[in-house]
C-alpha cells in the first residue's frame, strides 16, 4: 500500500490510529501537538518525525487529524491548508462542531483538496484494537 500519510494529533486516541497505519505498511508523519511520548513510541515502530505542519501538508496524500476539539481543527487548518496539494484528502477524526467541518470543507473544495468529516468512538481501547466505529461524511 505505501501511501503517504500525515497525522496530526497522535495523543490517546491518535498513537493507535497511527501505529495501525504503520502496521498496514503506509508511510506515516507525525507531528506533535502536545505530548511527546506517543510521537517516540510511533517513531520507534517506522513513524517519520515532521518538522512542521508546511512540510507534513506538503509531502502527504492523505492527512489525519485527531485533535482535541474544534477550535484545534480551525487553528490547524488555516496553517496547514496552503501547503496542501491538489488531490489530497483531509480527513477529521475530531468531534467537532459541524459548522466547522463544513466552512473547513468548503475552503478545501476550491483548492482541489477532499475533506472528510469522520469523528469516532471507542475511545483509546479501541483505537489501539483497531476497533473503532467512524461516522463520516464527505463528497
Amino acid at each position: 500500500m505505501n501511501t503517504k500519510i500525515g497525522f496530526i494529533g497522535a495523543g490517546l486516541m491518535g498513537e493507535g490510529m497511527a501505529g495501525h497505519l504503520l502496521r498496514a505498511g503506509n508511510a506515516v508523519s507525525v507531528l506533535a501537538h502536545r505530548n511527546r511520548e506517543p510521537i517516540e513510541r510511533l517513531r520507534s515502530r517506522g513513524a517519520h518525525e515532521a518538522a512542521d505542519l508546511e512540510g507534513l501538508g506538503g509531502t502527504s496524500k492523505v492527512i489525519f487529524l485527531c485533535l482535541p476539539d474544534s477550535d484545534s481543527v480551525i487553528d490547524v487548518m488555516q496553517r496547514l491548508s496552503t501547503s496542501l496539494k491538489e488531490g489530497a484528502k483531509v480527513i477529521d477524526t475530531t468531534t467537532s462542531l459541524p459548522d466547522t467541518s463544513t466552512r473547513i470543507s468548503a475552503r478545501l473544495v476550491e483548492r482541489g483538496v477532499d475533506f472528510v468529516d469522520a469523528p469516532i468512538t471507542g475511545g483509546p481501547p479501541g483505537a489501539e484494537s483497531g476497533t473503532l466505529t467512524s461516522m463520516l461524511g464527505g463528497t
